[in-house]
């Protein structure tokens, strides 16, 4: 994948040149060397490692990818009372990520709705685009990494508007890979295809490191690492029977539980107005930071 692969193919306009490592008269005895690397690695010479390391092939391993089966969707299923968690990886020079995650505990499912990424966004930028999410899917959870430069993003979103941000579990982050990409391998979790161009793009080509401990660093993961801290936080394995029952939606009971909903954000709305200090009148009228002057 990426340029260099695109750059190296027959149709393109650059000019090609390929060698070994055994072409290199700076190493001596490689042949040697490269034979006792294979026995030590136990790689038969159709290894992946080897054809790709020291023979100069493109060639697919999907041996080395953190997630070899990615299944895709169409649009998110609509036979499903689905529940929304919004997961976020916090940076200004690297990407801040945002994953809005979708799951059903009727149909043990959880799905990717949609996702991006953006660089040099301040915490209030952040903030202002949390809260239009928030907004539009109600999100059950949102989680970020609160940890580092997050910090001041966090304190932004939980005290200037009011959003209730969980810190992102971070422990055991190589299991827990583990068990995303097995929820994947089996189809639980999917990601709907049209919205999620870059984060695809990401778990595609998302490789181990040398010692299979976690993502090699010249991947970039912030994406997958937001899909990831939402995807712990949601609970399409709980199933009905354990759970307590829910109002059918556009029952009556369903119509209630929406009207205590919508009355507890009006006056949360409210709490907001009365409280607002003359400093945060320029905030309030703040043009949205896509449509400023780049």
């Amino acid at each position: 994948r990426g340029f260099f692969y695109e750059a190296s193919q027959p149709e393109s306009a650059w000019s090609v040149h390929h060698w070994t490592l055994l072409d290199n008269p700076h190493i001596p005895k490689a042949q040697e060397w490269l034979a006792d690397r294979c026995r030590r690695y136990g790689w038969s010479e159709s290894h992946p490692t080897y054809l790709r390391e020291y023979k100069g092939q493109w060639i697919r391993d999907s041996n080395s990818l953190i997630y070899p089966k990615i299944p895709t969707v169409e649009e998110l299923p609509p036979d499903a009372d689905w529940e929304y968690v919004l997961g976020l990886d916090l940076g200004y020079i690297d990407s801040t990520a945002f994953v809005v995650c979708a799951y059903s505990t009727a149909v043990g499912r959880l799905v990717v709705v949609e996702s991006f990424k953006k660089t040099k966004l301040l915490p209030s930028d952040v903030a202002q685009i949390v809260s239009d999410l928030n907004s539009q899917f109600r999100f059950e959870t949102i989680v970020a990494d609160a940890g580092g430069l997050g910090k001041a993003y966090v304190a932004e979103m939980t005290e200037r508007w009011e959003l209730r941000i969980k810190s992102a579990e971070k422990r055991e982050k190589r299991a827990y890979i583990e068990l995303l990409a097995g929820d994947m391998a089996t189809g639980v979790a999917s990601i709907v295809e049209g919205y999620n161009h870059a984060l695809l793009d990401e778990l595609h080509s998302l490789q181990w490191d040398d010692h299979r401990l976690a993502p090699h660093e010249r991947c970039e993961d912030h994406l997958a690492d937001a899909y990831l801290y939402a995807w712990r936080h949601c609970h399409q394995y709980w199933r009905d029977e354990i759970l307590p029952p829910r109002p059918r939606m556009g029952s009556a009971e369903w119509w209630s539980e929406q009207e205590d909903q919508l009355e507890a954000e009006q006056q949360r709305q409210l709490d907001r107005d009365i409280n607002r200090e003359w400093w945060d009148n320029e905030t309030s009228t703040r043009t949205p930071w896509w449509e400023r002057d780049q």
